[in-house]
């Protein structure tokens, strides 16, 4: 497991670590986006869902605008969400100041193990005080 100064334990016993990602963690990010949204592909239908995954997949776009965060056990990478800042920058008309996340997802087979709860974009990063998250309207910390 590769560590870095954003690296922090969380969930049972240190099971779980939550930490910034790098371009070497693409990869791996793209099969667990994949595997926790192919649920979805029916339900949209095929050209919707491959533009919501393509969208989902553009690693580059989104930290450009924010940071890409994995959640990683002994396993390897088992979840992964973006944290944007301004979650404005998504273009869905949420107001300016308040911070956001997209592309949460957990590998199907880690759910129940605390990764979702990990994937929560406030849960790792550091926020301003006093923003607002476009999930939930709680003080992002």
């Amino acid at each position: 497991m590769s560590r870095c100064d954003t690296a922090v334990p969380a969930g049972r016993n240190g099971s779980l670590l939550i930490r910034g990602a790098d371009r070497a963690d693409h990869g791996a990010i793209r099969d667990v986006v994949t595997a926790a949204y192919a649920q979805y592909a029916d339900l949209l239908g095929p050209g919707m869902f491959a533009r919501y995954l393509a969208d989902l997949l553009d690693l580059d776009t989104h930290a450009s605008y924010g940071r890409l965060l994995v959640v990683e056990t002994a396993e390897g990478i088992r979840g992964f969400a973006t944290f944007y800042p301004d979650a404005s920058v998504q273009g869905f008309g949420l107001p300016a100041g308040w911070a956001g996340g997209r592309a949460r997802a957990v590998r199907p087979g880690a759910r129940g193990h605390g990764v979702a709860r990990c994937c929560a974009p406030w849960s790792a990063s550091p926020a301003k005080r006093g923003r607002r998250s476009s999930r939930s309207a709680r003080p992002a910390s």
